[in-house]
């Protein structure tokens, strides 16, 4: 995880973030790939990759850290994004809330329905 955390810092700094983004790429394709390369790949798709964002979190939520992607959608204003990982994570109170502030960028009557509570 040290490592991926210097890699980003680095890429804070805006150099490289394309041969990195490449590099955990390939990482993730090891059956022995850590949870922080998955996660850290995440967050530089939220970052500078945008359009592969949702596909990745579709395969791969289960192998992330959820409230670091979460915090990375939201800070990049990925709210369709945040909505997902909140219903992964069972947090559905969340996700309506993101649903309700965000409404014209990631409302849908029909996921409204889906996470609303059953009376």
């Amino acid at each position: 995880h040290g490592s991926a955390s210097r890699c980003h810092s680095t890429l804070r700094k805006g150099q490289y973030f394309t041969q990195v983004i490449e590099l955990m790429e390939q990482g993730i394709k090891s059956e022995r790939a850590h949870q922080g390369i998955f996660t850290q790949l995440g967050v530089l798709y939220a970052k500078y990759k945008e359009s592969k964002l949702m596909g990745y979190l579709n395969l791969f939520w289960s192998r992330l850290d959820i409230p670091t992607l979460i915090d990375a959608s939201k800070s990049n204003l990925h709210w369709d994004e945040a909505v997902f990982l909140y219903t992964k994570s069972d947090q559905y109170g969340q996700a309506i809330e993101v649903m309700i502030d965000h409404a014209p960028s990631c409302w849908t009557h029909e996921k409204f329905r889906t996470l609303s509570p059953k009376p």
